[in-house]
């Protein structure tokens, strides 16, 4: 801090008169922003805030900011502060790497210029006060968060007294905050189970079950690549030629991570009580990846019921499937 050397004001007018010079008024304000990216490669997020001071500022204020960035709780993951070293200009960048899947952040910047003059009262109460003399503790309690980008424009000068240094202007934040890209396939949740029958052969039980793909922490994955593989299946007795299903090739699923499993024995050509048992799984086919097995359905597949992971018809399957 530097302390004000007083000068008399009304000396200073007489002279300006009498030297004829003309006073120029000028604009002074304060400008904050923050910013906010992700960078998937390294899964790390890069904020970055900063106060500026228009340079007629510097030497009666210094420019502070300080920075957080927090998650989709609001628990702040990573924060700094700092404060400018006599040029106007206090900036602070801060890293995060390690973010959870489809999480949304947000990088938020506090601004203040610091009073930098001072005096000390040598009558009662004998304190220490600071010249505010753009009057920014205007913006004080003003409750000021603006997306991006503020100017605080001082009222205009006049010789404001204040007991702290500090003055709290307000706040920017990055509206551009960053979503996280979900985790990898971790298992399937079941969206919807229902019960019908095979159209032309209304006697057949058909079973259509909607699966959601999710990472481990349950959200979707989005549109993901998905095949199925049998690793067991005994013969179809419901036909003459034992043609059980066939296993869906590598294909997308929409957008949401879901796809519907058509579950039946088809027409029973045979007649009687007959079907098949099945060990279904669906696996995650990344290109270039060995096909990873996200759920795993035990299935009794007969024309008039159908079990699946112990759950026969009527009754629903619900939950997650590992």
């Amino acid at each position: 801090m530097r302390m004000r050397t007083p000068v008399i004001l009304s000396t200073l007018l007489v002279l300006f008169c009498c030297l004829g010079v003309a006073v120029e008024t000028r604009a002074q304000a304060v400008t904050g922003y923050t910013e906010i990216d992700y960078y998937a490669d390294t899964d790390t997020l890069d904020a970055y805030s900063e106060t500026d001071l228009d340079w007629d500022l510097v030497g009666e204020y210094d420019a502070y900011v300080s920075l957080t960035i927090r998650d989709g709780n609001f628990s702040v993951v990573a924060q700094g502060s700092e404060e400018d070293q006599w040029n106007g200009v206090a900036s602070v960048e801060l890293f995060y790497s390690g973010t959870n899947p489809d999480t949304t952040y947000i990088a938020k910047g506090f601004h203040k210029p610091i009073a930098d003059l001072w005096d000390y009262d040598y009558a009662w109460p004998y304190r220490t006060y600071y010249y505010d003399d753009y009057y920014f503790g205007y913006f004080e309690n003003q409750g000021i968060y603006s997306p991006w980008y503020y100017y605080f424009l001082s009222p205009g000068f006049q010789e404001i007294h204040r007991r702290t240094a500090p003055i709290s202007v307000g706040s920017t934040f990055d509206t551009d905050s960053v979503t996280t890209p979900p985790g990898n396939p971790d298992h399937l949740h079941v969206v919807s189970d229902n019960t019908g029958v095979v159209a032309g052969c209304t006697s057949v039980t058909s079973r259509q079950i909607k699966f959601k793909v999710v990472d481990s922490n349950g959200k979707n994955t989005g549109a993901t690549p998905m095949q199925e593989y049998f690793s067991s299946l005994s013969t179809n007795t419901c036909r003459s030629d034992g043609a059980g299903p066939t296993p869906d090739s590598c294909a997308p699923t929409d957008s949401k991570g879901q796809f519907t499993d058509n579950i039946t024995v088809n027409c029973n050509s045979v007649g009687g009580s007959c079907g098949y048992t099945i060990t279904d799984q669906w696996q995650w086919c990344a290109s270039g990846q060995t096909p990873a097995t996200v759920g795993t359905l035990t299935e009794t597949v007969h024309n008039n019921a159908i079990t699946v992971n112990g759950v026969t018809t009527p009754d629903k399957l619900k939950g997650d499937i590992h």
